[in-house]
């Protein structure tokens, strides 16, 4: 009787250790204080800005070389492409309803 006793007083500890362990793991996960969440008015349009005239800069600084344009292989590629024909064009709206047609939500 002695030893179940102190085996139900060890499993109990070792429960309500893994709930607090548990909870303060769970809790404290990403906790984030109101301060950081805040961001100053037109920063974030200046920091998108900031992306694009990078990717500008690096679209300047890209040299294609034009070699293969003056090779005669290059100049000796045949066309092969095709005009497409102008087609008669459908029905404004395609989903709108048909004329004489009943309607399958009544």
């Amino acid at each position: 009787m002695k030893i179940s006793k102190i085996k139900n007083i060890i499993i109990s500890f070792l429960v309500v250790c893994f709930i607090f362990i548990g909870f303060f793991c769970f809790n404290n996960i990403d906790k984030v204080s109101s301060q950081e969440l805040l961001v100053p008015q037109g920063s974030v349009n200046r920091i998108v800005g900031n992306d694009l005239i990078l990717l500008l800069l690096q679209l300047k600084v890209i040299k294609l070389n034009t070699e293969i344009f003056d090779n005669k292989i290059f100049q000796n590629l045949k066309d092969f492409s095709f005009e497409i024909q102008p087609r008669s064009i459908g029905r404004q709206n395609p989903f709108s309803a048909i004329f004489g047609a009943s309607s399958s939500s009544e």
